[in-house]
């Protein structure tokens, strides 16, 4: 009867541990829905950085163009070779720049997953601590109701020979009186 109400009872704790968990778990999994969807806004916003300097990079191609029409040969291999430096440069500070912003917003991920699945894991941990905690605490109130009975059942049993055995001493007594009263010696009965 109780070993059924430990369980009813363990059976219930075990559930409100579970839903506890999957709380936690929903919550975490909508914090992560929430960084997936900052981190896809900031590359968004990235992807316009980059179509804005590639519009810039148009525009000065388009300004150049228009100022190579306007010169002598001489001086529009001159102007090539300088815009066309002065392009390189711009390309190269932009793809360094895009990069490490790239790099940087895989960081950032990397380490909110990895902080995401160390929370999993200590919510894990913790439901098996609490699970474990909650067994042992089961079992010592088995072990020390089945100690109890034992002790209950040893000293009844330690009483009944006690009884048995002033039982016997009563017997003994009378038979003595007997052998007494009836003149026989009781040296004699000894074996």
């Amino acid at each position: 009867m109780k070993v059924e109400a430990v369980e009813c009872e363990y059976d219930k704790k075990i559930k409100e541990i579970k839903e506890r968990f999957d709380k936690q778990l929903s919550e975490i999994s909508k914090t992560n829905d929430n960084l997936m969807n900052k981190k896809d806004e900031e590359i968004s916003r990235l992807n316009d950085i980059i179509k804005n300097r590639c519009e810039l990079v148009t525009n000065e191609i388009s300004e150049l163009h228009k100022q190579i029409s306007a010169c002598k040969c001489e001086k529009k291999v001159h102007l090539l070779k300088k815009c066309v430096s002065k392009m390189d440069k711009l390309f190269h500070r932009s793809e360094k720049e895009y990069i490490k912003q790239i790099e940087k917003l895989k960081q950032e991920l990397d380490i909110k997953e990895t902080t995401l699945q160390i929370q999993l894991k200590a919510q894990k941990a913790n439901l098996i601590t609490q699970t474990n905690l909650h067994r042992q605490e089961e079992f010592d109130v088995i072990l020390n109701s089945l100690e109890v009975k034992y002790i209950k059942m040893l000293e009844a049993h330690e009483n009944q020979l006690m009884d048995m055995k002033k039982q016997d001493d009563d017997r003994i007594k009378t038979l003595k009186d007997l052998l007494i009263k009836h003149d026989i010696s009781c040296d004699v009965i000894n074996i």
